[in-house]
């Protein structure tokens, strides 16, 4: 939403710059597109590991992604 508000403060005049700031909206929107895809995963993730009655993303610093890996080594 920052990205958002501050490119919405942008408004070249010229063709390049319009053009640029084209482009620069469409990569913002497949950014929050990437992150929401992210946050499916880690949702996903999250409850397979709390499924398999882990507790490693009590730890600090281990997250959903992580603790997967390590659960999956283990095999």
């Amino acid at each position: 939403m920052q990205a958002r508000r501050l490119v919405a403060t942008v408004k070249p005049r010229d063709p390049v710059g319009k053009t640029t700031r084209r482009l620069v909206v469409e990569l913002i929107g497949e950014l929050e597109t990437i992150d929401q895809k992210i946050k499916a995963v880690d949702k996903d993730l999250k409850a397979q590991v709390l499924a398999r009655g882990s507790t490693l993303m009590d730890l600090p610093g281990i997250r959903p992604a992580g603790a997967a890996r390590l659960l999956g080594r283990r095999r």
